[in-house]
């Protein structure tokens, strides 16, 4: 059988072997199998970058078809990426020459290892394809100005608009809420919100008007509940009496406390009822 032998060092490795000795490996492999050596070309230069003279002077006779086979230490002496690897692979076949890589276990002179080869060479094939479909596509949308990557979640509008207006007598929730019943991100559903707003869509009075009748959002998990204007009297009145007695000021957090209602809801009940200023 015709044989090229092809060999390559880095110009930057120079305590490794040189060229000449990894071919005359190679030489003594092919001589073992009784292999009749037609060509031997080498390549010394930085990788991947640099001009590979003896590669082209390989595939020269690969494609002159004057060769059997073509041995090597190792494919990455051959190929500069898998892509390569498979185009070279895709040659060779169509040529209807062999490749042998010693240290790699390849030996497509077997009918198993040509098999082997075959198969991986395939798969290579229909991977790359695929990817390079991809690659395409991805370039096609950055070029278009669309919006690539992962696809927007999927929102609901009209069940947005009635958790956020509370139609239906439903009681008005906050974006959180709203994210987490829709199994979205608060972001997400913020941003539908702003866009339905800008299309007219949404009815921010009728959720005042809804929020009012109950309330106010629900604070710490809880419901808000009516003040009752008796309890909220009679509660600043005992702060104001032990307010003198201590010589300080009286304390709208603890009348809050003890009604259980946020500091800022019985402050402004305070000042509708007159019972402090509107400072």
């Amino acid at each position: 059988m015709l044989v090229a032998l092809y060999a390559r060092t880095s110009a930057a490795d120079r305590d490794g072997e040189t060229v000449d000795q990894i071919l005359v490996g190679l030489a003594a492999y092919a001589a073992g199998r009784g292999w009749e050596i037609a060509l031997e070309c080498a390549d010394q230069s930085p990788f991947p970058e640099g001009r590979r003279e003896g590669l082209r002077r390989l595939l020269g006779a690969v494609r002159a078809k004057t060769l059997q086979g073509v041995v090597v230490r190792s494919l990455s002496h051959l190929a500069r990426s898998l892509r390569h690897l498979s185009d070279l692979g895709r040659l060779l076949a169509a040529q209807d020459v062999a490749l042998v890589a010693i240290e790699d276990g390849l030996d497509a002179t077997d009918p198993g290892g040509a098999m082997r080869w075959r198969d991986w060479l395939q798969i290579s094939g229909r991977l790359d394809r695929a990817l390079r479909s991809e690659t395409a596509k991805l370039a096609l949308l950055r070029t278009s100005g669309e919006r690539w990557g992962r696809p927007a979640a999927a929102v609901n509008s009209l069940e947005l608009l009635t958790w956020w207006e509370g139609r239906g007598g439903r009681r008005p929730l906050s974006t959180r809420e709203i994210a987490r019943k829709l199994g979205v991100s608060e972001a997400t559903a913020r941003k539908r919100l702003r866009a339905l707003r800008a299309a007219g869509q949404v009815d921010d009075e009728a959720r005042a008007r809804a929020l009012a009748a109950r309330g106010g959002l629900r604070r710490g998990g809880r419901p808000a509940s009516p003040l009752d204007d008796v309890e909220i009297a009679a509660a600043w009145s005992l702060q104001l009496r032990d307010a003198r007695r201590r010589g300080s000021e009286p304390s709208i957090s603890a009348v809050a406390h003890n009604l259980r209602a946020s500091r800022s809801r019985v402050q402004s009940r305070l000042r509708e009822l007159g019972f402090i200023d509107e400072d």
